[in-house]
């Protein structure tokens, strides 16, 4: 659980892949809200930072999520895609859901 306006207020998203043709994550994220039947398209959260060694990471907080996509109860949804050094999708997660809930204030 994350919040935008209290703690914790980031999440560390922390990865290694044993596909040596992977050289990039790109995340994508949809926030759902909990009280809603709605399911939003999905949107780029960014690219994880690397050390060259398969390992991947990234954090999120709060307040990167545009206020046009927050939700006051949300589920946040999660998939990674990896790309090979031409930039082609070579693998991907599941869609992580229902796991990661995200509010706007502290209940």
């Amino acid at each position: 659980m994350f919040y935008l306006r209290c703690a914790p207020k980031e999440i560390k998203f922390d990865m290694t892949t044993t596909d040596v043709y992977i050289t990039t994550v790109e995340m994508y994220f949809r926030l759902r809200d909990k009280h809603s039947t709605d399911i939003p398209g999905w949107s780029w959260a960014g690219t994880l930072d690397n050390d060259g060694l398969y390992h991947f990471w990234i954090t999120v907080s709060g307040e990167s999520i545009n206020p046009d996509l927050r939700k006051q109860q949300g589920w946040y949804d999660v998939e990674f895609v990896g790309l090979n050094k031409v930039g082609n999708a070579v693998g991907r997660t599941e869609k992580i859901v229902d796991v990661i809930s995200y509010a706007i204030d502290c209940k």
